[in-house]
């Protein structure tokens, strides 16, 4: 994913938002992680250009090593 495509996706996440009726609490929150998550990987994409790839992104392997983690655990 591109730099240009991530900004496309996070401003289609914004109109989401704006476009939901906000009755169920939970979906916001998921909505906003959601609308989190495209910011976070439009900036990563800003500063290092490119094309997103999360394999190289150092957020999703500490999630990946933390989910294995959970799934050792029990």
């Amino acid at each position: 994913m591109t730099h240009r495509e991530t900004v496309a996706a996070l401003h289609r996440t914004r109109l989401q938002q704006l476009d939901c009726n906000h009755e169920d609490l939970a979906k916001d929150v998921r909505d906003l992680a959601e609308l989190a998550e495209w910011k976070r990987i439009e900036q990563l994409l800003a500063v290092t250009g490119g094309v997103y790839d999360p394999d190289a992104d150092a957020t999703v392997q500490d999630e990946r090593t933390a989910h294995a983690a959970r799934q050792r655990a029990g």
